[in-house]
This record gives C-alpha cells, structure tokens and sequence, in this order.
C-alpha cells in the first residue's frame, strides 16, 4: 500500500501488507490551513472513493490524502 500525502507531512510512504490481509490505518498527515478529509483511492471507474481500512488487501493499493481548506473565521470586530 502506497501513501501520497497530496502536500501534507507524512511517513511512511508505504506499508507491506501480505495478501488478504488489512492495511493498518496510519496516524492522520497534517498540513496547515487544511483538515483532512481521509486516504482515497480511484476505484475501477477512475472515482475518487474513501478508503475502508477495514477492506482486505489483494493487489497494490495507493491511498492519496484528500484535503479540506480550513475556513478563516472573520473579525467580528473589524468584520473582515
């Protein structure tokens, strides 16, 4: 299973599962004035689909990180 951190902090880049067997759901990647929406992968299709960590491993997987920009709260002060 390969990881793409899509511009977050994130190690490791892969992790070895042998076949049949689940994928460890690693520590969540950070990167700043985003939150992270979770691991997807493109399904057969070429959707973009959240990865279950609970789904067996069968065949090379690679999981890119999606973001959420963060919101910035407005000034309620200034109103900016």
């Amino acid at each position: 299973v390969s990881f793409n951190p899509n511009g977050g902090d994130f190690t490791p880049k892969t992790q070895t599962v042998t076949g049949g067997k689940c994928a460890a759901e690693p520590k969540e990647p950070k990167r700043r004035g985003y939150t992270f929406e979770g691991w997807f992968y493109k399904d057969e299709n070429g959707k973009e689909q959240k990865w279950n960590f609970d789904t067996p491993v069968h065949s090379d997987v690679s999981l890119k990180a999606v973001w959420k920009k963060e919101s910035t709260p407005k000034n309620s002060e200034t109103g900016s």
